[in-house]
């Protein structure tokens, strides 16, 4: 698996101390299932208008995923699940969803706010 620090600069991860501390909790709170950071990307589609560029994300054996997921309430197919099915506790779904603020079962189109803002404003 990738080291996280070294998918951003240490400028981004010096200027996200909150992924840091999100990261730690979810370690703390289950230490059983790998946690790393992941960039926004794609899942800007999914996203509301205050997601971080950098997202912490888990893993899930079951998916053969080692990273990158960060709704804990959608499936990998962005179908609506309760956390259980990742085995997170609901203290921690919500926790990551507050940080995150990635939802793709609530944009199953890729209509997010996030990624509309950025398709009004055109090429950067």
């Amino acid at each position: 698996m990738t080291n996280p620090d070294e998918q951003f600069s240490p400028e981004q991860l010096e200027a996200t101390p909150k992924a840091r501390e999100v990261l730690q909790l979810m370690q703390k709170m289950h230490p059983e299932i790998t946690w790393t950071f992941f960039p926004l990307g794609d899942y800007d589609q999914s996203a509301e208008l205050d997601a971080p560029d950098v997202q912490v994300s888990f893993g899930s054996e079951h998916e053969q995923l080692d990273m990158g997921l960060v709704d804990p309430y959608s499936d990998i197919f962005g179908v609506a699940c309760e956390p259980s099915h990742w085995n997170l506790s609901e203290e921690a779904a919500q926790i990551l969803v507050a940080y995150n603020r990635v939802f793709l079962s609530k944009y199953p189109c890729f209509d997010g706010p996030r990624y509309l803002a950025i398709q009004a404003s055109g090429p950067v």
